[in-house]
């Protein structure tokens, strides 16, 4: 990892799981890139994205997996 002030990189080569984190949170982004903010939208992803959402259940992993592989 780098930083620079109060920016953080992260070389995703090195660390897999971090690439994987980044890839599936693309996919998550471009599925609701052009939705409108606001409690509508909060209450749609509440819904449609929480736990048992494939993207949601992937997310979780890597997040949980790149802090055991970081303590």
């Amino acid at each position: 990892m780098a930083y620079e002030g109060d920016k953080v990189e992260v070389d995703l080569e090195k660390y897999p799981t971090a690439k994987a984190l980044f890839s599936r949170c693309q996919d998550f982004f471009k599925e609701v890139q052009n939705l409108t903010p606001g409690k509508d939208l909060e209450a749609r992803l509440n819904k449609e994205y929480g736990p048992g959402n494939p993207i949601y259940e992937d997310m979780c992993k890597y997040i949980r997996q790149g802090v055991l592989e970081n303590e």
